[in-house]
């Protein structure tokens, strides 16, 4: 079975669980909050923001880095202005394709990046959303230090996209703790 396919299917299992219902943030024993770039949400305990770890590489630039103790998970958030360009669903779409074909060396061919549900989306405070897991290029993967990566590009009208982008190496229980924890509870603050 192919990597993708089986990230797919991982990806749409944590999506549909992450997304289901509205959860609202409240203090929890071993987590953190983080409001930042517009965003709010919560990473297990132990994260702490640090300097891009990919300064002057060919790798995405976002504004906060935030990363576990043992540098085994990266969370990174930046909020994109769009000027005077309204954002749409379809222009969001394009700019979330080529955002993955950079990241894995290859145009999308359609198992990397889900359009959410408006009822998924409402509960962020977003207009729109797309969700996106895949395994990074070999180059990415030299160039960034992990295999995979699950990303969130929310749309807020008339002109804001928020990027949410979880970076990770191995498939276990700590990496699913951590999305469940940072997708659980993301909110567009404005």
């Amino acid at each position: 079975m192919k990597v993708a396919t089986i990230l797919f299917i991982l990806a749409f299992s944590l999506i549909g669980f992450v997304f289901a219902e509205e959860v609202v943030p409240s203090p929890v024993e071993n987590e953190i909050y983080i409001e930042a770039e517009g965003l709010s949400f919560y990473l297990p305990a132990g994260f702490s923001e640090v300097d891009n770890p990919h300064q002057g590489k060919y790798a995405p630039e976002f504004a906060r880095y935030y990363m576990n103790e043992d540098a085994s998970l990266l969370v990174r958030v930046r909020k994109d202005d769009w000027g005077d360009e309204e954002i749409t669903e379809t222009s969001l779409y394009a700019y979330s394709s080529a955002y993955v074909a950079n990241s894995i060396g290859d145009f999308p061919q359609g198992d990397e990046i889900i359009v959410m549900k408006e009822q998924d989306y409402e509960v962020i405070n977003a207009d729109g959303g797309i969700t996106a897991i895949y395994e990074l290029s070999d180059d990415q993967k030299q160039i960034q230090g992990f295999n995979y990566e699950v990303l969130a590009m929310l749309m807020k009208k008339p002109n804001s996209v928020y990027l949410i982008s979880y970076l990770f190496s191995v498939m276990d229980e700590k990496w699913d703790k951590c999305g469940q924890t940072l997708f659980n509870n993301l909110k567009i603050m404005d």
